[in-house]
């Protein structure tokens, strides 16, 4: 999934639960990602992360579905991300 345009804000719960998401490619808009927002995205892979974005929440990437962690291999953080939420990426 693809984060274009004017995006600043991608909020508390947002797609939580969405278990067919494998990529998330962020684009320069957005600055802050909330709390638990991709939490339970158990296909999750690969996050790209843009230039500007300054905080990630608390269990914003968090995955640990059916006993089993993330399987993330690829983050690519920001130098501007000045936050990152306990278990964000657990």
């Amino acid at each position: 999934m693809e984060f274009l345009g004017n995006v600043e804000y991608i909020g508390k719960d947002a797609f939580k639960g969405h278990r067919e998401l494998s990529s998330l490619k962020f684009h320069g808009s957005v600055r802050v990602i909330g709390d638990n927002a991709f939490e339970d995205c158990s296909k999750l892979t690969e996050i790209i992360l843009p230039e500007g974005l300054d905080s990630i929440g608390t269990f914003t990437f968090y995955c640990y579905y059916n006993d089993k962690p993330s399987e993330i291999t690829q983050v690519s953080l920001p130098l501007s991300l000045k936050y990152i939420g306990k278990y964000a990426f657990e």
